[in-house]
């Protein structure tokens, strides 16, 4: 569903095909208070129906929950058949490695004058994805799906040349040469799979190398904390660290509890740095030229 006013469209589609396939009936809808789910139409509808519509309260859509403990419980189970260990990022910095972002870059290009209309470019963004080339396998997703390669939406227009050059009226050259084309589609994706193991190995281990190294404060450690407002104007002559503050606690997640003359509050860690104590140039120690500073 690409836009809203499609929801009363959509709905009667799953509503047909709940009572066609498996022979039942829809008594509750569970939704949130947007208007799609409260216009006149809707409402009507599941009142002629007799589907009761109950609201979840604003600010927490929030369903019984049997949903969420299923798909954990196959989230669970997926990972230990896979032995795929899940590892959460930074709170504030969700940073993997760059695969995601090199895909969604595609779209970015895509609506780069106009965010807005990035639903309208959706499919071509996903038609330049799937038919590009791409590395880490050695071909494109649609090569990948359908072992051919792909034709483009102009050649649909003049399709008689290349559909007569693939056509066969002999039913056993056509199923040979079928059989000989899965046999090199499953070679095609053996060879894929191998790339793309070697790929991610050597874009993990580049990856690694450029990790920063995960700061670790502890109660009682006195800190700097950067000011934000310094990225908007900054200078020669304004600070663009401030403190020091003592730290109350540190969370896992990343956050600190701070205490400064006006009470505690909470940063996050990728905002604080360690206070160094010795630094000469805090402590107002000055170095002449001519003199040499002693240790």
């Amino acid at each position: 569903m690409k836009h809203k006013h499609e929801a009363f469209k959509k709905f009667k589609l799953f509503q047909s095909e709940v009572e066609n396939q498996l022979n039942k009936t829809i008594k509750v809808l569970r939704s949130d208070r947007g208007g799609e789910y409260l216009s006149e139409e809707f409402q009507y509808h599941l009142r002629n129906c007799g589907i009761v519509s109950q609201l979840t309260p604003p600010r927490t859509p929030q369903n019984n929950g049997v949903s969420e403990r299923r798909n954990r419980t196959l989230l669970d189970d997926s990972k230990h058949s896979s032995t795929v260990h899940h590892r959460f990022s930074t709170a504030y910095h969700p940073q993997a490695n760059g695969q995601a972002e090199n895909t969604n870059r595609a779209l970015e290009k895509t609506v780069d004058n106009n965010p807005k209309i990035w639903s309208q470019k959706l499919e071509d963004a996903l038609w330049a994805y799937r038919t590009a080339y791409k590395t880490p396998i050695g071909s494109n997703p649609y090569r990948m799906f359908y072992g051919k390669a792909c034709h483009l939406p102009f050649e649909f227009e003049y399709k008689a040349l290349w559909a007569l050059k693939k056509v066969h009226l002999d039913d056993i050259a056509s199923g040979n040469e079928r059989l000989i084309n899965l046999h090199e589609l499953e070679e095609l994706r053996s060879l894929a799979y191998e790339n793309s193991k070697i790929y991610k190995e050597q874009r993990k281990k580049w990856h690694d190398a450029h990790l920063k190294e995960v700061k670790v404060f502890k109660e009682g450690d006195k800190v700097l904390m950067y000011q934000t407002l310094f990225k908007f104007s900054p200078g020669k002559l304004k600070l663009r660290w401030i403190g020091p503050y003592v730290v109350l606690k540190a969370y896992p997640s990343g956050y600190v509890d701070l205490m400064t003359e006006r009470g505690e509050f909470k940063v996050n860690g990728h905002r604080i740095k360690l206070y160094n104590e010795d630094d000469p140039v805090r402590n107002g120690v000055v170095y002449h030229l001519s003199e040499e500073p002693t240790t």
